[in-house]
């Protein structure tokens, strides 16, 4: 029943976002409770989510997922680290 969520938060980040996301932000994404409520995981989550993006995304692949992240939010309305 997750792989469905994890695979409509990605889906919804495709749509918003110009790039492909990298491997580490959709592991990050796949270990939130609700990664298909992109308002959720931008808004309330926010916090956990970079959290995790930190640990997860080591080296070169932070900078493109943390775009890929902000754009997504930016994309419904919500301004990444505000």
């Amino acid at each position: 029943m997750q792989i469905k969520f994890i695979v409509a938060a990605v889906l919804a980040m495709v749509n918003f976002a110009v790039a492909t996301p990298p491997a580490c932000l959709l592991a990050v994404m796949g270990v939130q409770s609700n990664p298909a409520d992109i308002k959720l995981m931008c808004g309330g989550m926010q916090k956990a989510v970079l959290g995790n993006m930190t640990t997860a995304c080591q080296g070169s692949s932070l900078s493109p997922a943390y775009n890929v992240y902000a754009s997504t939010c930016s994309g419904v309305g919500v301004k990444v680290g505000a």
